[in-house]
């Protein structure tokens, strides 16, 4: 899935190079087919962002290409985690990617479907690709080497929702009358309580995790295209919609500090790779952050990370700091090169981020860029 995602991306890198789109100062594409964010979606942003200046504070790093049968997944400063190209095993490297630690096979007739580095656990998800509803995960200790299983005796559980951050596993499973449960464990007995429910036909995806809890989007017809509803849950408290998207609109959302939240929408539901994201801190107003890819809002360390597909470039918003130019390819050095960047992965200590590379007579190629992050995720 996760390569698939890429090369599509370089299908639409292309046609945007030969487009001659790009994006103005404030993050806003411009040359961009009709539908694109060039006006607040939700009619009641303030602060559009200006220019955004280049972060000083990050140090990348490449790590060493994987074997051309295996995928980057996401990257510590401990761990580098991949998955076969068969989707029959997951395996663990050191964080230089030198040395195997070790690998995880899916069960017998299943394939690996999802996989969450939050150190030290390792989240293995797996599912039967005849009957995709049936699903198995397991958790790794990667400190301890021991491993817990969830299912077949768990609530049948669905592909998706599967999140993982300060203690608290998030996934789906279906609960009374065959309805669709977000549901979450504590990571020390891996006991599942069902925390919302919609009745079948309906659904929900897009779960995103902050220091403050973690939000999803509600929607109907089991159509990620059709009106949605953006939830977010803090601590223990029951899930609240979010306030301040616009109808139908939003594609994914997670809370901030009080009642703050952050959220995008989506203004074309014909060309749902590109979003607006807002931000409204507790107490405060409504603000534009600018264009990002839908499904790229990623909480990791003391920021939130945005990808602008389009401009080949990973943002960074910081409370109190604002917008920054976290990581760009410069297209420039190579014109012939074109290549896409996917969506961040946070684990834990670190930010990562693919970089699927095409070039004349070099076939494609996928490097793992990784930052330290300041904060705890």
């Amino acid at each position: 899935m996760r390569l698939r995602h890429l090369a599509v991306g370089l299908a639409v890198a292309a046609t945007v190079a030969a487009a001659g789109c790009s994006a103005d100062d404030g993050g806003r594409p411009t040359g961009a087919p009709d539908g694109s964010p060039t006006q607040a979606t939700s009619g009641a942003a303030t602060g559009t962002p200006g220019p955004a200046p280049d972060a000083t504070d990050l140090a990348w790093t490449a790590l060493p290409e994987l074997p051309d049968d295996e995928s980057p997944q996401a990257a510590s400063s401990a761990y580098v985690v991949s998955r076969t190209a068969d989707r029959k095993s997951v395996v663990v490297r050191n964080g230089t990617a030198t040395k195997e630690l070790g690998r995880y096979p899916a069960p017998a007739g299943f394939e690996v479907s999802n996989v969450v580095l939050a150190p030290p656990y390792l989240v293995i998800a797996s599912a039967d690709p005849v009957n995709m509803s049936d699903e198995r995960m397991s958790l790794i200790d990667l400190e301890s080497g021991t491993t817990r299983r969830l299912g077949p005796d768990a609530p049948d559980l669905w592909e998706g929702l599967w999140s993982i951050g300060h203690g608290v596993l998030t996934y789906g499973a279906h609960g009374e009358r065959r309805s669709f449960c977000i549901t979450e464990a504590d990571l020390t007995n891996l006991r599942g309580t069902p925390v919302d429910c919609v009745p079948r036909g309906q659904g929900m995806h897009q779960v995103k995790q902050s220091p403050w809890g973690y939000g999803y989007v509600r929607f109907e017809n089991n159509d990620e295209g059709s009106c949605g509803t953006a939830r977010v849950r803090r601590g223990d408290d029951e899930p609240v919609d979010v306030d301040g998207p616009g109808p139908c609109r939003v594609w994914e959302a997670m809370p901030l500090a009080g009642d703050g939240a952050i959220w995008s929408e989506v203004p074309d539901p014909q060309q749902i790779e590109v979003a607006e994201v807002f931000l409204r801190e507790d107490g405060g107003e409504q603000q534009s952050l600018g264009y990002g890819t839908t499904g790229s809002l990623t909480w990791c360390g003391d920021a939130l990370w945005i990808l602008r597909q389009m401009e080949s470039t990973l943002m960074r918003w910081t409370p109190g700091k604002g917008l920054e130019k976290a990581y760009r390819i410069d297209m420039e050095v190579d014109p012939e090169k074109v290549s896409v960047l996917s969506t961040p992965i946070c684990a834990g200590d670190a930010i990562s981020i693919s970089e699927l590379i095409a070039a004349p007579g070099h076939g494609n190629r996928e490097i793992l860029h990784v930052a330290r992050v300041a904060g705890d995720s």
